[in-house]
């Protein structure tokens, strides 16, 4: 049987041989790849082509994200698929997807 794209997807982020940028809470470092968020996230995009400090420093510093939904997260930007998603998921992808926050 084939591999899907969502199999290498996921194997590519399983796998941080060839990342090349970290995504980093209070706690936590996840490796990923510019390209892959770049495509799925305008604010990524914007924080990799430009002069901006994350993309010199090779590093996203997200301390107001807890480990286990910026995991989630960056699963749903590589492979369209959630396991879990909770409210604080929805706030982190609305902000970092769109740059916006949600109002209740």
């Amino acid at each position: 049987m084939p591999l899907l794209l969502i199999d290498d997807m996921k194997s590519l982020y399983s796998d941080p041989a060839m990342s090349d940028m970290r995504l980093r809470t209070e706690t936590e470092t996840f490796q990923v790849h510019a390209a892959v968020l770049s495509a799925r996230s305008p604010v990524f995009r914007a924080m990799f082509t430009t002069d901006m400090k994350e993309k010199n420093n090779g590093c996203v510093d997200i301390p107001d994200i807890d480990n286990d939904t910026l995991r989630q997260l960056i699963l749903y930007m590589y492979t369209d698929q959630l396991e879990f998603w909770s409210w604080k998921m929805q706030l982190c992808y609305t902000r970092l997807v769109t740059n916006t926050t949600l109002r209740a």
